[in-house]
């Protein structure tokens, strides 16, 4: 099994259509070439996870390589093991916009589970380099959303 996480960024803005069009192909897709992962999305910067055999993952990243909406590609993490298990069993694709909470309506093929996908990170080995900058990004951008506790705003007037 190949695990290849990679970054990029969009030249433009995304659409929730955008989004869904690139979810639907990369689902159908990955079912086909038994591969499973992430696509964490803050603002235009991607970082994503492919997990599967390793051709395949190697032929979809050629793929995404070409892709006009991803630009300056660069692998961060790049592993082959045979004795691991994927982070993300079942997940064909998995998304999640992190500077916006906005997805949390629309189309359900947005919709995935934050605690699910947490966890499961969790569950990783202690030191998994994979979960480890998974869960960064995911703090790093998702955690600026919250609203800041203890500040007060002073009245005015």
């Amino acid at each position: 099994m190949r695990r290849l996480v990679y970054t990029s960024h969009t030249p433009r803005p995304l659409s929730m259509q955008d989004r869904i069009d690139i979810l639907r192909t990369a689902q159908a897709r990955n079912q086909q070439l038994g591969i499973t992962g992430v696509l964490l999305q803050s603002d235009n910067v991607f970082l994503q996870l492919l997990e599967g055999p390793r051709e395949a993952v190697d032929t979809l990243y050629r793929g995404i390589l070409r892709d006009p909406r991803h630009r300056d590609a660069i692998r961060l993490i790049d592993i082959v093991a045979s004795d691991q298990a994927p982070l993300l069993p079942g997940w064909r694709m998995g998304f999640f916009h992190l500077s916006s909470t906005s997805d949390l309506i629309g189309d359900p093929i947005l919709r995935n589970d934050d605690q699910d996908f947490l966890g499961r990170l969790a569950q990783a080995p202690s030191g998994d380099p994979v979960a480890s900058l998974l869960t960064h990004f995911w703090h790093a951008n998702r955690d600026s959303l919250q609203p800041s506790r203890g500040v007060r705003q002073q009245a005015t007037g």
